[in-house]
């Protein structure tokens, strides 16, 4: 091989390999960019864990921990799933939770005074015994939801969905529960003094022994309500609202069953007596097309 030929080899021998040295920076930089996104999200993970870890020990040591509402307000920021979590009398009030998942977590004994959880998933959770006086629950799904002795005082219950939730001895005067769902829930003893159901759907709810002192059941859907034994019940609250006389309001209880037996008999005649009673109809006929 003449020296031509010697340089023009080394020639194409450098250019291949500055070739090659091209093509493999152009296939590290995605490999690089990969690794650091994945060294960056597994960072985030451990410390949303340690999030978690440390809202845990506040509340297993009992500690109203200053800090608890903005760590969880950061994991439902980045979307963090809450299901299944402790926080037994945690101090939440006036936390932003808003859209977080929270179904079947433990806030028994919670203050969550004044809170935002509206679109709140809490199907399923335990909320007895919360302090709930103002929060807002606007939107929140509360299906099966245990919310025995809870405090709901002036809470926002706009538009929430409430089936099948267990509510006993609860403090609703005020609440606002309009366009609520509360098909199948089950009240004891609650009271709802002032509190407004306007185009609520109380269908197959169970309100035996609830206070509706001044309570607005405008357009309600009471088809197939329990109110046994409702009181401050007045013939005029109940012919504001609709489907009132498939409504039941006479029945006896039953030891053998432990609950309230419906006496059709006596159902009958009583609506048969509201239906008579022209002085307590309404001004006006009460629009209950939404119920058709």
């Amino acid at each position: 091989m003449n020296i031509n030929q010697s340089e023009s080899a080394n020639h194409l021998t450098s250019k291949s390999m500055k070739k090659l040295s091209h093509n493999h920076f152009k296939l590290l930089i995605p490999s690089l960019l990969v690794a650091s996104l994945a060294g960056y999200f597994s960072w985030r993970e451990i410390q949303f864990n340690t999030i978690k870890k440390s809202v845990h020990n506040c509340i297993e040591a009992q500690n109203n921990c200053a800090d608890n509402r903005s760590s969880l307000e950061k994991l439902v920021k980045a979307k963090k799933s809450l299901k299944l979590f402790n926080l037994e009398k945690a101090h939440l009030e006036d936390a932003h939770l808003e859209n977080a998942n929270l179904q079947s977590a433990n806030l028994e004994n919670a203050h969550l005074e004044h809170a935002h959880l509206e679109n709140v998933h809490l199907k399923n959770a335990n909320l007895s015994m919360a302090q709930m006086d103002g929060t807002h629950l606007e939107n929140a799904d509360l299906e099966n939801t245990n919310l025995s002795h809870a405090n709901l005082e002036h809470a926002n219950l706009y538009r929430a969905n409430l089936q099948g939730a267990y509510i006993v001895h609860d403090k609703l005067q005020g609440a606002d529960l309009d366009h609520a769902n509360l098909e199948g829930t089950r009240f004891y003893d609650a009271d709802f003094e002032n509190a407004y159901f306007h185009l609520a759907n109380l269908s197959h709810t169970y309100f035996y022994r609830a206070n509706f002192k001044h309570t607005n059941l405008y357009r309600a859907n009471l088809h197939n309500s329990h109110l046994i034994e409702a009181q401050n019940l007045t013939p005029t609250q109940i012919k504001s609202a609709c489907n009132w006389d498939t409504a039941i309001y006479k029945g006896v209880w039953s030891s053998e069953h432990s609950k309230w037996i419906p006496d059709k008999q006596a159902n009958q005649q009583f609506i048969q007596q509201l239906k008579q009673d022209r002085d307590s109809d309404p001004e006006s006929d009460v629009n209950c097309s939404e119920w058709e």
